[in-house]
């Protein structure tokens, strides 16, 4: 593993730290609103999601690791789903209740499914497409899990291969999956970071987005 995935799992670490400090400054920002309580399991599922990445990474278990990028895509996509709903308080109880987001309106009306969620992500985000999609291909099973056991060579003969015969995963790919992760987990602090000054007017939001983080880099 290369020098720079373990410095880019660093920035893994503190981006951690912050969402916990961040959590811990929303629980005692004043009255406890339900979109505290869809902020604080956003932060946690991203905690949790964090540390099963990095373990799988430096175990060099691509397969299990990207689908994990794929989930924190989804913390990002229906956590920002709240700021795109008329009465934010009401659109965490309905899903509390266990009702699909993707069966709840935006306030035009528009049913939020993922398709939806990620352009309007694109805005501002506009590498989340295409990592978005790639990284379906992971969940699913599909033409990336057959590049893993299928090679040819320039002669026209292939061979398979699995489990430690299988097509290792150069660390530029890990690389690029590791940014990902961070990035997308960036784009989640953000979102809490804009909760926060919600309800708590003194906070310095702008010092926060000065902070540069790298946009990852995906194939394609």
């Amino acid at each position: 593993m290369s020098d720079q995935i373990f410095a880019s799992l660093e920035k893994t670490e503190n981006l951690n730290k912050e969402l916990l400090s961040l959590s811990k400054r929303v629980a005692k920002a004043g009255d406890v609103f339900h979109v505290d309580i869809m902020t604080m399991a956003v932060v946690n599922r991203s905690l949790e999601l964090s540390e099963g990445f990095k373990l799988l990474i430096e175990d060099r278990k691509f397969l299990c690791a990207a689908p994990l990028l794929r989930l924190q895509i989804d913390n990002l996509l229906r956590y920002s789903a709240t700021w795109l709903v008329e009465r934010p308080d009401e659109f965490v109880a309905e899903v509390m209740k266990g009702t699909a987001i993707r069966k709840l309106k935006d306030a035009s009306g528009n049913k939020m499914f993922d398709a939806f969620l990620v352009e309007k992500l694109s805005a501002n985000i506009p590498w989340i497409p295409k990592v978005y999609e790639k990284t379906c291909g992971y969940v699913h099973l599909s033409e990336s899990h057959f590049h893993h056991v299928f090679s040819e060579n320039d002669e026209g003969k292939f061979s398979i291969g699995i489990g430690s015969y299988s097509n290792d995963v150069p660390d530029s790919i890990f690389l690029e999956a590791v940014e990902a992760f961070n990035a997308t987990t960036y784009e989640i602090c953000k979102y809490v970071y804009g909760w926060l000054k919600t309800k708590d007017g003194s906070i310095d939001l702008a010092a926060h987005n000065k902070k540069i983080h790298p946009t990852p880099k995906s194939r394609d």
